[in-house]
Order: C-alpha cells, then sequence, then structure tokens
C-alpha cells in the first residue's frame, strides 16, 4: 500500500511540476516513480502516469524524441493494459497531441485529438467535462491551422458538452 501512495504522490508533484513549467523537476518526479516500479518489480500497468508523465515533461522542455518515445510506449501500454478504446488511450492520445501541437505537427496534433475525441464520446456521459476538454484539443489544433468555422463548431461542442450539471469551468475562458 505505502508504494501506491508513494507514486501518486512522486505523480502528482511531476505533473504540478510540469503544469509550472519546471519541466526538468516534473522529469525528476517521473523518473523516481519508474525507479520506484522497477526497484518494487510492479508490472507495466502501474507505470503508465509515470511513463506518460515523462512524455509530457520531455514536451515541456522541448525534448520531442524523448517525449514521442515515451508517449508511444505509454499509448502502447495503455492500449495492452486497458483495452484501445478505453479513458487511458484517449489520455495516451491527448499527450501525444500536445507533442504534436508544441512541434508544429499540426495535422498530427489533430489526429490524435480526434482519436481521443472519439473514445471520449464513446465512453462519456454528453456533459462530461473530458469530453468538453477534448472538443477544445480539437478546436485549438483546427484553429492553429487556420481552419477558423471548424474551430469554432469544435468550440460550441465543447460549450454544449459543458453546458450539463456538470462543469467545464477551467477548459472554456
Amino acid at each position: 500500500q505505502a508504494l501506491v501512495v508513494d507514486l501518486d504522490e512522486v505523480d502528482a508533484l511531476g505533473e504540478l511540476a510540469v503544469s509550472e513549467r519546471r519541466c526538468d523537476e516534473g522529469r525528476a518526479h517521473f523518473a523516481e516513480a519508474l525507479r520506484l516500479l522497477e526497484q518494487k518489480g510492479h508490472a507495466d500497468p502501474a507505470a503508465l502516469n509515470a511513463v506518460l508523465g515523462m512524455g509530457r515533461a520531455a514536451t515541456c522542455s522541448r525534448d520531442f524524441v524523448t517525449a514521442r518515445a515515451y508517449l508511444r510506449r505509454g499509448e502502447a501500454l495503455a492500449v495492452k493494459t486497458h483495452g484501445a478504446d478505453e479513458l487511458r488511450v484517449a489520455d495516451a492520445l491527448n499527450r501525444l497531441g500536445e507533442l504534436h501541437l508544441a512541434s508544429d505537427e499540426l495535422e498530427a496534433a489533430l489526429i490524435s485529438y480526434r482519436e481521443a475525441l472519439a473514445i471520449r464520446v464513446a465512453r462519456s456521459p454528453e456533459d462530461s467535462p473530458l469530453l468538453g476538454e477534448a472538443h477544445i484539443r480539437v478546436g485549438e489544433a483546427l484553429r492553429r491551422m487556420g481552419r477558423l468555422g471548424e474551430a469554432a463548431a469544435a468550440f460550441e461542442q465543447a460549450r454544449a458538452s459543458c453546458a450539463g450539471p456538470s462543469s467545464c469551468e477551467g477548459y472554456l475562458e
């Protein structure tokens, strides 16, 4: 039980560091999580958060080669442990989309975000903040591509998803 608490704490510290653009610190936390897992001999499913976190931290520091390797590993791990159409795969696809957006691979970002959106549509209630977030990600990729009409439609779908009892506060500005 202690390993789960330690891992959750280390993962949370890594996510916080990356969200605050302290990329190297985030990478150190996720590397520690992977080290803890390896030390304890834990199998693949427990490593998913740390593997995706390493990819996110590498994206944050613009180390796109490392990010791509970790995120592809995370996507494969999510498919293997959860199935191809599960929400954890959508998480991995969103991280890949972030990488593609950061490296100006806009078409690849749109593809990743649309794949994640399809999973969220199949697996989430219509008023889910996660569904609203998925529409926002698609809209942002379209906006960056200059496809403004399609982007506006995606943002409107996000608003519709966020209009129900679940709040998308923080996703819509």
